[in-house]
């Protein structure tokens, strides 16, 4: 079995490798191999406090499907594809006013957030040979978000390395947080690159 997972899904990808080695084969993490536990925001979460819900939108983006891709376009410009619209409309109902809401409600993705910053996850018990893609962090523009961002994945490819040879890392040049959409050809070739090896041994 091969499995493939973008952001978040890294923490399922993780989790179900070390629980059930025998039964994968590979796995590639698109930008999600991430250490969360050290975030500010899981301290909180230890302490009691609930994480927030969803992304803040303003209602605005709401009035109308034009509305809301709109939004997104704005903060995802250099990222923005078919396929990063696609799943966007995927991801949301449209009612009979015209108006939309997302499908997924704001309480799951509170339990999704707080799994994943209470999540101890140990990549030292991930034993199958693993991609693990970075996006690049010059790519942003605010100064200090690209200095913060810089150093996280700095800490987590660190540690990456040390969880064993099996964890193979590479950073996608140019490319942002949605990798396999604004950086395809180069994500595919990476991937096809790294199964052609594994599957040789």
């Amino acid at each position: 079995m091969i499995l493939v997972g973008h952001s978040i899904a890294g923490d399922e990808l993780t989790a179900f490798a070390a629980s059930h080695a025998d039964r994968v084969d590979s796995l590639v993490c698109l930008d999600a191999a991430w250490d969360r536990s050290q975030e500010p925001e899981a301290k909180a979460v230890r302490e009691g406090k609930e994480p927030p819900g969803g992304p803040s939108i303003p209602k605005e983006a709401f009035v109308s499907v034009d509305a809301y891709l709109s939004y997104f376009q704005k903060i995802f410009s250099s990222e923005w594809s078919n396929a990063f619209e696609a799943s966007l409309r995927d991801g949301i109902v449209i009612h009979a006013d015209g108006t939309v809401e997302r499908r997924t409600p704001d309480r799951v993705y509170r339990a999704i957030r707080k799994g994943s910053l209470l999540a101890s996850l140990n990549y030292s018990d991930v034993k199958p040979r693993t991609l693990s893609l970075y996006e690049d962090p010059s790519t942003v523009d605010d100064a200090q978000v690209r200095q913060e961002l810089t150093k996280e994945i700095d800490r987590d490819i660190a540690l990456i390395k040390k969880s064993g040879p099996q964890i193979l890392v590479a950073q996608v040049a140019g490319a942002g947080h949605y990798l396999f959409t604004d950086h395809l050809d180069d994500v595919v070739k990476k991937m096809n690159d790294f199964l052609e090896q594994n599957h040789q041994r």
